[in-house]
């Protein structure tokens, strides 16, 4: 009779699997789906398996991958949210923010097959989600927001204060063309997003901008906004030097609205506004198609913005005040030379956005 081997570690483990593999053999194929479905253990590395598995998938896999990585996530987001509420990112509950969220990741696109591949770009897509799917919907909907439309109020104060004084205001079209403005700019109106459509396809443009019109139809953007994660915002000085640049080859300038604006927007159309695109159910914001002919810009400046937050606050770990305060200082588009710029830095910690973006992620409660 053959000696027994001792039950090692190894060899339990050795065993254990092999017993697994047989159990699995005997399940029948269509029920071999459902081992997708378990819950995972870690959060970290098995999530992103889930999720790079979900972002392969298509057709009915998709949304029976999706319906579990998502799983609980209202009930995730309520528990694990601090300091930073649903109405400030721009939603009327987390149920709201949460289907948001979903179509974001579900439409996010890879280039690697390679789990490997994929866990090293995690930290990359997480300031991205962070910057873009949370810190910048804070900034248009939160707290920041006031000033935000203090300042545009302000930029273009001055401007209707020189034309009831002197019946004008000298502007200048998006090609230096100079314009007499006679009349002054109305109450601004909010722009969420803003696209541009140029020969190779449509691009991302601008983060946030208010418009204002006047009863003709010319309109100004008194205080151009990009929004950005500190890392990011030392690029901001590029753009601000391609705005103009990147308006004048555009086919189209695409701006998005909150849907309560619909009414005014059709005033416009015609005069401003090009037309209203055709939008289907679940759309979360209206878009316009502006006139690129009947955008005029100050010549003294234009008054551009980037706001971030600030280096010190964003890396300590505590709850952001209901209010943040607000650092500003002045940057230009060149070393030496070029246009200025406003930065913004708003004092605010990453915490609270973090563990949003685990709940959502990586599956934390």
């Amino acid at each position: 009779m053959a000696k027994k081997k001792p039950l090692t570690k190894v060899r339990v483990k050795t065993v254990a699997a092999a017993s697994l593999d047989d159990a699995k053999g005997q399940i029948p194929k269509g029920l071999r789906a459902m081992d997708e479905l378990k819950p995972e253990r870690k959060a970290g590395g098995d999530r992103a398996k889930q999720q790079l598995r979900l972002l392969l998938a298509s057709g009915a896999k998709k949304i029976r991958l999706a319906a579990h990585f998502f799983a609980n996530l209202e009930q995730r987001l309520a528990s694990s949210a601090s300091g930073v509420t649903y109405k400030q990112l721009g939603f009327d509950g987390w149920k709201s923010f949460a289907e948001h969220v979903k179509k974001k990741i579900i439409a996010m696109a890879t280039d690697t097959r390679d789990l490997a591949e994929f866990k090293k770009g995690m930290k990359g897509r997480k300031w991205w989600f962070i910057g873009s799917i949370l810190f910048e919907p804070y900034v248009k909907h939160g707290p920041v927001r006031g000033f935000l439309d203090e300042t545009a109020r302000a930029a273009l104060k001055v401007i209707n204060d020189a034309v009831k004084a002197d019946g004008h205001y000298a502007m200048v079209d998006l090609w230096n063309r100079p314009i007499k403005v006679t009349e002054g700019f109305g109450t601004p109106l909010a722009g969420l997003e803003f696209v541009l459509e140029t020969a190779t396809g449509k691009k991302a443009f601008l983060d946030f901008g208010h418009i204002a019109f006047t009863g003709s139809g010319h309109y100004v953007l008194p205080t151009p906004t990009e929004i950005k994660l500190p890392w990011a915002a030392g690029r901001v000085a590029g753009q601000f030097s391609e705005f103009l640049p990147r308006l004048k080859d555009a086919e189209r300038l695409l701006v998005g609205f909150k849907k309560s604006d619909l009414k005014k927007l059709k005033k416009r159309v015609g005069s401003g506004v090009v037309r209203i695109l055709e939008g289907k159910e679940g759309d979360e914001l209206v878009w316009a198609e502006m006139d690129l002919k009947k955008l005029v810009f100050d010549p003294r400046g234009l008054n551009q913005m980037v706001v971030k937050p600030s280096r010190k606050e964003w890396g300590e770990v505590k709850r952001p005040k209901g209010t943040p305060d607000l650092n500003i200082d002045i940057g230009t588009t060149a070393k030496g030379g070029g246009s200025f710029y406003w930065k913004i830095e708003v004092c605010v910690n990453r915490t609270p956005f973090e563990k949003i973006y685990e709940a959502i992620l990586l599956g934390k409660n």
